[in-house]
């Protein structure tokens, strides 16, 4: 049996590590996680958690591999559909 999440706004529906974020449940400890893009040609994006508000999830996908800096770089406003934790 597979163990159940401590955090209700994690899914892991097909068995797999792939978890759907909703804006409702992020917090301030969220900040700099690692999150996936999935596009709709299936290509996968990586980047870090930058903010959000009620609609979109802010993520820095580039910042010249200075990811300790993520937070001096533009991000862009994404779906949350679109983004799964790593």
């Amino acid at each position: 049996m597979a163990p159940v999440s401590p955090f209700p706004f994690l899914s892991g529906e097909d068995g797999e590590n792939q978890t759907v974020i909703q804006i409702k449940d992020l917090g301030p400890q969220h900040v700099g996680r690692w999150v996936d893009y999935h596009d709709d040609s299936g290509k996968i994006e990586v980047g870090k958690i930058k903010s959000w508000n009620d609609q979109v999830v802010f993520v820095v996908y580039r910042c010249n591999n200075e990811w300790h800096r993520f937070k001096e770089f533009t991000a862009a406003a994404t779906n949350p559909a679109d983004l799964t934790f790593r």
